[in-house]
C-alpha cells in the first residue's frame, strides 16, 4: 500500500470516526436510560448499552461506490448511516432488515434531508442506483 493509498484510508477512517461519534450523541437517535442516554440500534430499536456500536451504510454502500470515480466518504453521511447492535448486523442484510434500517433514517433523518443527499451525490453515479433508492424513499410513508 502506498503513502497515497495510506493517507485516503486514514482520511475515510476519521470521516467514519466523526461521524459515529456524531451519532451516538444525537438526541434523534437516543433513548434515555438508566444509564444515561444510549444510541438505539435502527434495526431492533433497543438502546445499545455496554458494547461499541456498529455503524452501517444504508442507501448507498461503500461497496457500491468501489471501483468508481466516487469518493468512498459520500457513504458516511448521517442520511445514509445506522447505527446497530452487533448481533443485529447480520440482519441488517436482508430485505427485511433494509426496510428497517431506513424507515428508521426517515424518521431520524426526514424524507427531504435524504432526498436531498441522494439528488446531490446522483452526479457521481452512471447507473440509475440512485434513482432507484429516491423511489424506495418516495414508497415508505
Amino acid at each position: 500500500m502506498g503513502v497515497k493509498s495510506s493517507q485516503k484510508q486514514n482520511d475515510l477512517f476519521d470521516v467514519r470516526n466523526r461521524l459515529k461519534t456524531q451519532l451516538v450523541s444525537d438526541p434523534k437517535r437516543t433513548v434515555f436510560t438508566k444509564d444515561g442516554y444510549k444510541p438505539v440500534c435502527a434495526f431492533c430499536g433497543l438502546p445499545i448499552i455496554g458494547i461499541a456500536p456498529m455503524m452501517h451504510e444504508v442507501w448507498i454502500t461503500r461497496g457500491d461506490v468501489m471501483g468508481c470515480d466516487i469518493p468512498p466518504s459520500v457513504t458516511f453521511t448521517r442520511e445514509n448511516c445506522v447505527l446497530l447492535h452487533p448481533r443485529c448486523n447480520v440482519s441488517v442484510h436482508t430485505k427485511r432488515g433494509q426496510r428497517h434500517c431506513k424507515n428508521f433514517l426517515v424518521a431520524a433523518e426526514g424524507k427531504p434531508n435524504i432526498r436531498k443527499w441522494l439528488e446531490k451525490i446522483d452526479e457521481y453515479f452512471k447507473s440509475d442506483l440512485v434513482l432507484a433508492e429516491i423511489r424506495e424513499l418516495d414508497s415508505i410513508s
